[in-house]
């Protein structure tokens, strides 16, 4: 079961599969009021995600799969390796086609067969659809998601550093095309050896003027001001092995920058899930970690 879901530059409502509208339509300030629990942020972070072994493996098998330019960012030193779900742009905006993960009452993915057929026609390696089960599952278990049914898409972002692109810079405010986010920073290239610097997560309350967000004019200037509050920004690094959830109501964030500090090259990796939870099963999740919430 595949779900189109399309949005419009910057002030389109489409965080809810119920609220997706047939055609791209724009919403004013005055509808925030349908949005889930009024002004509620919420940020996680999880020391511990994944598998030793096979994060190892899934770092080997990514390297032989296709890539290409991550044209949502604009910044040639960043490619995107689909898993899960097409993301592609068009005269209307951005189309996002993803299949549908059901989850039995376990919180355990109930449709594992028509993801492995996806999967193999994908020619995706299994260490890497074996990586996203456990993760969503991961997320499922802490949301208590039982007998959920859920749009997922998922992907790769390669940040590559090089002699002749040292560095990604100035990448700017931005929320995902989603209710949910977790990412996590997977790559062999240590930002603790010192094979390259930065890169943390900013987050920030996302102002509630609409206007701010079409109005791209002095964007180079003052993205900040025309984005989020400032007072509210905050910074975190990534766990080693870990992994942030995030919700993209009344949030935005943006990644610090990147430099190549040591070596020829150096490949940064981060391993994305873009969730859509309904209104009650993204309270259930907020509800039931509200007691880690960094925001």
């Amino acid at each position: 079961m595949f779900s189109k879901i399309i949005s419009t530059a910057t002030n389109t409502l489409h965080f809810f599969p119920d609220y997706y509208p047939s055609e791209p339509q724009e919403y004013s300030s005055e509808e925030l009021g349908v949005w889930p629990f009024d002004g509620q942020r919420f940020i996680t972070k999880i020391s511990d995600c994944f598998d030793k072994k096979l994060l190892q493996e899934v770092n080997v098998d990514i390297k032989g799969m296709d890539y290409v330019p991550n044209d949502i960012v604009g910044n040639r030193n960043i490619m995107r390796t689909p898993t899960l779900g097409e993301l592609s742009l068009s005269y209307s905006g951005v189309a996002l086609n993803v299949p549908v993960v059901s989850f039995d009452e376990n919180c355990q993915i109930k449709n594992k067969g028509e993801l492995k057929d996806y999967f193999k026609k994908r020619k995706t390696p299994e260490s890497v659809a074996e990586f996203f089960e456990g993760t969503v599952e991961n997320v499922a278990n802490k949301g208590e998601w039982s007998k959920v049914n859920m749009p997922v898409h998922s992907f790769f972002l390669r940040y590559q550093l090089n002699d002749e692109t040292p560095s990604v810079k100035n990448l700017e405010w931005h929320r995902d095309l989603n209710s949910l986010s977790m990412t996590s920073v997977i790559s062999p290239c240590k930002q603790e050896e010192g094979e390259f610097s930065g890169g943390n997560l900013l987050f920030a309350e996302r102002t509630k003027d609409f206007t701010k967000y079409s109005d791209r004019s002095n964007s180079k200037n003052s993205v900040l001001e025309n984005t989020v509050l400032e007072s509210t920004v905050k910074e975190f690094s990534y766990p080693k092995k870990g992994c942030f959830i995030f919700e993209n109501l009344w949030s935005q964030h943006k990644v610090s920058d990147i430099e190549k500090m040591s070596g020829n090259s150096c490949e940064r990796v981060l391993f994305s899930i873009f969730m859509n939870p309904e209104s009650a099963q993204l309270d259930s999740l907020v509800s039931n970690n509200n007691a880690d919430n960094l925001a």
